[in-house]
């Protein structure tokens, strides 16, 4: 049997293996008809050295672009839009490894389509597009311009795709995520996800079963969204993709959370917001105190793990009071209902929060969210009572 090439994705939540010191960026675009996508490009890059298009693999809208140039726009960048380009980062020990695992990702989109699983409407973004690069950023793709109009109801591609840095990418999709589950905060819960371990979403799914599908995914390393069906079976559909980019700049960021109610069978409310449960609240704490953070010293992010036996950061020892609760549950998977805060480059706990609206800290105090919130009182002022961390 032929031995399957060594790799790992960069987002996955575990630490690198030491054997893995290579950099492989992938560029995914739709190939053939506007379902079916594939490899187009791939760049490598060593700890000491410089970055090169594998051979055979420059991707043709950067076929005249410097390796190095794309190399730093794409990371820079987190990745594509995941309307009609993508990128995947992964680890692997030697660059002569990389036209392997080209060859299993190019399989892998060949019989799944889409980087996050997305099967409905065309895209009319036109495959290969010829790039309208500027002398002034040589690297930029062409899909930072206003898209094409889409061909149908269901495609994204008019949808215009907003570049950021992750940082404020977290923080920009927490709150787009923070608005939905303020409107269903009985049904809705979130948890940090990274489908093929090489993409970082934010996934709504419902608060009584989190693991499992429907899923409304934002990708982070892009702006796009994947909406599963989450209303009455008897009127199910196909998937369908957004850009939470667009509410970004609307004049009236409801009528992007409207039509995304809409195709993800959402009932929307009628008689203003209901009222924040515990689980909404921890939420919101989480989007609140990320956004206070944003351009401080510290990196801040939050994420979640699968089970408290497999947790490589060691969050539930450095904060045994979400350990307990944990324990205590009766649920299929209780850590799924908890959200963990800290650094972000070394995945040090300082914060956990669960379902039921605890919130731990590393230095062992414990808080009720619903006991110290009160109905018309800010979350910002929750925040600053709560945290024990000076705020800007």
């Amino acid at each position: 049997m032929e031995k399957q090439p060594l790799y790992q994705g960069q987002f996955v939540d575990a630490p690198r293996d030491p054997r893995l010191t290579v950099e492989l960026v992938m560029i995914e675009r739709p190939v053939g008809d506007h379902d079916a996508w594939g490899v187009t490009g791939a760049i490598t890059r060593s700890e000491s050295g410089p970055a090169e298009w594998v051979e055979g693999h420059t991707d043709p809208n950067y076929r005249d672009s410097d390796a190095e140039k794309i190399w730093t726009y794409l990371t820079d960048k987190g990745g594509g839009n995941g309307i009609n380009y993508d990128a995947a980062f992964v680890w692997i020990a030697e660059a002569a490894d990389a036209p392997d695992v080209i060859a299993i990702q190019d399989d892998h989109l060949a019989r799944e389509g889409h980087p996050l699983g997305y099967s409905g409407g065309k895209v009319a973004t036109p495959v290969n597009p010829k790039p309208q690069l500027t002398s002034e950023d040589p690297a930029e793709p062409s899909d930072r311009v206003q898209a094409e109009e889409p061909d149908s109801k269901d495609s994204c591609a008019g949808h215009r795709h907003v570049d950021m840095p992750f940082p404020i990418a977290d923080v920009l999709s927490w709150q787009v995520i923070v608005e939905l589950v303020r409107r269903h905060p009985a049904d809705l819960w979130v948890m940090r996800t990274h489908p093929f371990e090489i993409y970082d979403c934010l996934s709504v799914r419902r608060l009584e079963k989190p693991w499992s599908v429907p899923t409304i995914a934002l990708n982070r390393n892009g702006t796009h969204v994947k909406v599963d069906w989450f209303g009455d079976l008897g009127s199910f559909h196909e998937n369908d993709l957004m850009s939470w980019g667009d509410p970004l700049e609307a004049p009236d960021p409801r009528d992007w959370l409207l039509e995304l109610e809409r195709l993800a069978g959402l009932r929307s409310p009628t008689q203003g917001l209901p009222a924040s449960t515990p689980s909404s609240l921890s939420l919101r704490w989480i989007s609140r105190f990320l956004s206070l953070q944003l351009g401080a010293r510290d990196r801040w992010t939050a994420w979640t793990v699968d089970s408290a036996d497999d947790d490589p950061y060691g969050c539930f020892e450095a904060i045994p009071g979400a350990l307990t609760w944990v324990r205590s549950q009766t649920t299929q998977h209780p850590a799924y209902y908890v959200w963990f805060v800290g650094d972000a480059r070394t995945r040090s706990a300082q914060f956990a929060l669960s379902a039921d609206g605890d919130l731990w800290s590393r230095d062992h105090r414990q808080v009720s969210l619903p006991a110290e919130h009160t109905s018309k009182g800010s979350i910002t002022g929750l925040v600053a009572r709560t945290s024990g961390l000076p705020l800007p």
